[in-house]
């Protein structure tokens, strides 16, 4: 049985946007999140309806609990609880290790770690309950190997991965998956602020000669929030082209 309701947090971004039109199918309930991009999300939606699936769209600030659970509150008063939640939520922080400002630290930490975190708490009860669900974090390529200048980042990313393992070995009793999809260069939003010459580099470097596809990232989620993978959890799957292997 496909999932019958999924929430994807963070819809406004690349990886969030094809995540969303990967899931967008008929008799699907598919809630879409954005912080302040509205207006693209609302865009998203209406490609979604396209696929069959009916769609809301919320806005929540992910630094702030209790945004969180006046969603959730929303879902709920719609009889929407999630079979899938999908965090692609994400803030970078480019900085070298002593320019790094409490202020940086703080946001970083707050929208990658704690937001992901709040939503689980907030999310998990009813999967547990029902005693199924599937719960997937989009996190980064640096949360395995590290990165120059994106010291904060890469330990957020880090940090997720150590919450990911934890949490699924809570759940996996109860029949609910938790897992990370650590992407590498994707072209996205994201990597295109580097400027092309960087990222001309950076193609070179990988074995498979290009940046990855958002579409590729949404493939694999999708793979995951199936039925048929319950016995995949406490995973950090990497989609980086053989970058760094």
């Amino acid at each position: 049985m496909e999932p019958k309701c999924v929430l994807v947090v963070g819809a406004s971004g690349g990886i969030g946007r094809a995540i969303a039109l990967r899931f967008a199918a008929p008799q699907t309930r598919l809630a879409l999140h954005c912080a302040t991009n509205e207006r693209v999300v609302h865009a998203l939606a209406a490609q979604c309806r396209l696929g069959g699936a009916d769609v809301s769209v919320h806005c929540a600030a992910m630094d702030d609990a209790q945004h969180i659970v006046a969603m959730r509150d929303a879902l709920d008063a719609r009889c929407w609880h999630p079979d899938v939640l999908v965090y692609a939520a994400g803030v970078g922080c480019v900085a070298q290790v002593q320019d790094v400002t409490e202020a940086m630290w703080e946001r970083t930490f707050s929208i990658n770690v704690r937001g992901f975190f709040q939503c689980i708490q907030a999310f998990v009860p009813n999967m547990l309950a029902k005693r199924r669900g599937r719960i997937i974090v989009v996190s980064s390529i640096w949360g395995e190997r590290g990165a120059s200048c994106e010291s904060v980042y890469a330990a957020s990313k880090g940090a997720l991965h150590a919450l990911v393992r934890s949490v699924a070995l809570e759940c996996a009793p109860s029949g609910v998956t938790v897992n990370a999809v650590a992407p590498g260069a994707i072209d996205v939003g994201m990597m295109h602020a580097y400027g092309d010459e960087t990222t001309a580099l950076v193609s070179e470097a990988i074995p498979c000669g290009r940046l990855g596809r958002a579409e590729e990232v949404a493939d694999v989620v999708h793979f995951v929030a199936r039925p048929e993978s319950g016995y995949i959890t406490g995973q950090v799957l990497s989609i980086n082209g053989g970058w760094g292997v």
